[in-house]
């Protein structure tokens, strides 16, 4: 008898491991296909330990954490509402081999959609005491393509003012001021 209950013991947790891993190797794929689309900048994405601890990012942390937050919170909210509400779907949650790419293409948008907002607010915060001749601002989607690139032709956003250009930096959460030959890709609208 107990070698039957140790039997079964290991034969659910083979089955939920194997559940579990089909789950977890096809996060990972996605986040290796997302990566591809900055590699220089989102690389780290497609080997997780070193996503963790991956030195590229802790600048940029300050401005990651709370967008971050924010998915991982509205994520566990969603996914628990859902499988509270539907039941049978805690069977195809695990099981279906689609649903890690949905769970994970939810978790990007939600994350774009935060980091959008975050950015927007942080950027309405900074031009508060200046009276900008123009302004403009790329979508953080198109940060993410062009993030970490030695010579990088478009801008995050700039300002222009006084006859100055200032450029928004992710690291420094704030303008800086640059010279006009690095603008080469904006176009500047009046605010």
């Amino acid at each position: 008898m107990d070698k039957l209950i140790i039997f079964l013991t290991l034969l659910f947790s083979f089955i939920i491991f194997i559940r579990i891993s089909v789950f977890l190797r096809n996060t990972y794929f996605f986040w290796c296909i997302f990566s591809f689309y900055n590699f220089s900048l989102l690389g780290p994405l497609a080997i997780p330990p070193i996503f963790l601890v991956a030195p590229v990012y802790k600048d940029f942390l300050p401005f990651l954490l709370p967008p971050l937050t924010f998915t991982l919170i509205t994520t566990a909210i969603v996914a628990s509402c859902i499988l509270l509400a539907f039941p049978r779907l805690r069977k195809f949650w695990l099981v279906n081999t689609w649903s890690p790419f949905l769970v994970n293409f939810f978790v990007l948008g939600v994350f774009l959609f935060a980091a959008e907002q975050h950015k927007n607010t942080l950027i309405t915060h900074a031009l508060i005491n200046h009276k900008p001749d123009c302004v403009d601002i790329n979508p953080f989607f198109i940060s993410l393509g062009h993030g970490g690139q030695e010579h990088q032709l478009t801008v995050h956003a700039l300002f222009k003012e006084k006859g100055k250009i200032y450029f928004w930096s992710y690291s420094k959460l704030n303008f800086f001021e640059g010279s006009e030959d690095t603008n080469q890709s904006s176009h500047c609208h009046k605010k």
